[in-house]
């Protein structure tokens, strides 16, 4: 068993800048911790705006946020507590909040001028957006992979350095505040993406709860539709004027629309995060969009009909799209956009090939923050040491709580690291995660990387024992079939997953939420068969690999049903929750009521 290595401190920052240069600005900074107790000095606000924008053009604005984040936590606080504090946000109060800013003048500006008193709410409200878009790039200063294993407090000073410096308010009230301020300052999703994306363990429940969740999705699809609305009059305008001339190529054409997309990002951001935030899962999105995919399908296929790219704007809006699309009833899939045929064609290529399949998961497997002991799954943020895990030294791809957890996976039955460790050091000889697609694979085949091994990282790394099964509505865009695949009528006419969800979908007259089913006799249960319990203690086994998205594996009955349910079967559909302790509790139970519940067949 090789020894554990400790990470090494690049964070993805640049080092070319004296910290002598950042003096001004940490100066300002230490003097707005006071302020932003109360109501803040307008002439200071402005002083600092025109410091931030020198550093801007010197290129060295990256380099003083996380400057500001290692001398300055308590500033950070501070700006945390001042966008989060629970405010109202009625025009009247804004009004007011504006007038205290033209009243306020710090001891150095007092002898200045106020401004004329405000009868609008527009100099609060752009003073306030301007502090989160400055609070969400000093979270994203210096988000290399160090800081992506490192755990609260394992960097002296730098901010934060426990969730309480973070979320000073608590999860709860934090994410409550700013959900709720979002529909007058949206900027404040710029903010909340940027917690979600860095720090998901935190806060990623407390947004899936319902009114936060309805909330924020509502609030998108009415966000990408107002978009549109208010696009296609300018593009039309810039189509009679431009006659051709500025915007005749595509890709000058596309950078116009998104420059008339800006006010509305935030929304996207929110999306972005959930999709590709580090620690994210497969089946994230679904539970964020539940009973919502239709019109959030809709609108995003709208407005990305705008471009003649339609992954200009955020390359993750498409992806989105496209997963979204699997779940819609036929008559919504009927007409695909076209970036959807070509991203179906090029998912094709990887399902084909198991080098760009295994490429394909390689990097997830890279930023993965949880502990790869069996049965520990412990985050790096729940260390309770304030150390950083401890990486294997020979592949460098996993990590470790403790000595204890290491020697438990160097041993695993199922996937045992002496076996994945010797397939990654074997691969990563001669292959990078830098490589392109086409280079990758043809690496892998002239150092005859033999296809079962790229097969048994692809299952470990995805917990599917079929990871290269195209799904079937992908299927049904290359054959031109859209619509008539035949449904079946019961769990035994199941070819694959879908099929399957379908029949539970019938049963239980909802849609599924994304999790783990399992598919058991009706007239057993745990106590009566330990057929059972070898199944329950099976699936979990499966959920234990790295990066298990639960439902991903296709459910076939003539290989893994026949392999995991040897046992006599029926029609009857139930639907019971799965408990932690994988006990049985038989009652009614609704899909949306919890992400966790259990099909018994």
């Amino acid at each position: 068993m090789p020894r554990t290595a400790q990470p090494s401190n690049t964070d993805g920052r640049s080092s070319g800048s004296s910290p002598t240069a950042f003096t001004r600005i940490e100066r300002q900074a230490h003097a707005f911790t006071r302020q932003f107790q109360a109501s803040i000095c307008l002439k200071c606000h402005l002083d600092w705006m025109l410091e931030v924008d020198r550093l801007k053009r010197l290129g060295m604005d990256n380099d003083a946020l996380y400057h500001l984040r290692s001398t300055c936590p308590d500033f950070c606080v501070a700006l945390m507590r001042f966008l989060t504090a629970h405010r109202p946000v009625t025009v009247e109060n804004r009004i007011a909040l504006s007038n205290a800013l033209c009243r306020t003048r710090c001891r150095r500006c007092s002898a200045t001028s106020n401004p004329a008193r405000s009868s609008s709410p527009q100099l609060f409200d752009t003073v306030f957006n301007y502090w989160c878009n400055f609070a969400a790039a000093a979270l994203y200063a210096g988000t290399g992979d160090a800081s992506r294993r490192r755990a609260f407090g394992s960097k002296g000073g730098l901010w934060p350095s426990t969730p309480e410096q973070l979320l000073p308010l608590g999860v709860a009230a934090t994410v409550d505040s700013l959900v709720s301020a979002m529909d007058v300052f949206p900027n404040v999703l710029l903010v909340l993406a940027m917690v979600l994306r860095q720090y998901r363990s935190l806060v990623f429940q407390e947004i899936m709860l319902q009114h936060h969740r309805q909330k924020l999705v509502h609030g998108t699809i009415v966000s990408l539709r107002r978009a549109y609305e208010d696009v296609i009059p300018q593009l039309n305008r810039h189509r009679l004027t431009v006659s051709g001339t500025k915007y005749s190529d595509a890709k000058g054409y596309d950078k116009a629309v998104v420059g008339l997309l800006q006010p509305y990002e935030p929304y996207v951001r929110i999306l972005d995060a959930v999709v590709n935030g580090i620690d994210g899962r497969g089946p994230d999105l679904e539970s964020f969009v539940i009973s919502h995919e239709v019109d959030l399908y809709r609108a995003i296929v709208k407005l990305l009909g705008c471009f003649h790219d339609a992954f200009t704007w955020f390359r993750c809006l498409p992806d989105i799209a496209i997963s979204m699309y699997v779940n819609l009833d036929a008559e919504d899939r009927l007409d695909p956009p076209e970036f959807i045929r070509t991203r179906v064609r090029q998912f094709a290529d990887v399902y084909d090939d198991p080098y760009l399949a295994l490429l394909s998961l390689l990097p997830a497997l890279s930023k993965r923050r949880h502990c790869y002991g069996p049965r520990c799954g412990k985050h790096v943020h729940e260390t309770g040491t304030k150390k950083p895990f401890s990486w294997c030294a020979q592949c460098k791809m996993v990590q470790y709580c403790s000595k204890e957890c290491q020697r438990d996976d160097w041993k695993y039955s199922q996937y045992s690291h002496r076996e994945m460790c010797e397939l990654l050091c074997s691969l990563f000889s001669f292959a990078n995660l830098q490589m392109d697609g086409k280079t990758f694979s043809e690496m892998c085949r002239a150092h005859n990387f033999s296809v079962d091994s790229a097969d048994r990282l692809t299952e470990w790394i995805s917990g599917s024992y079929e990871p290269r099964t195209m799904p079937a509505f992908y299927q049904e865009i290359l054959t031109g079939s859209i619509g008539q695949r035949r449904l079946p009528q019961s769990v035994w006419e199941c070819r694959d997953f879908d099929d399957f969800i379908y029949i539970v979908e019938q049963a239980a007259g909802t849609k599924a939420v994304p999790g783990a089913y399992i598919v058991a006799d009706e007239g057993m249960s745990v106590e009566e068969s330990r057929e059972t319990e070898r199944i329950l203690k099976r699936m979990h086994d499966i959920s234990q690999s790295p990066n298990f998205v639960p439902g991903d594996f296709s459910w076939r009955t003539d290989e893994l049903l026949d392999e995991l349910f040897p046992m006599r079967r029926v029609d009857l559909l139930r639907v019971l929750p799965m408990h932690d302790d994988g006990d049985e509790a038989p009652s009614q139970y609704s899909f949306e009521d919890s992400r966790r519940i259990r099909v018994l067949v």
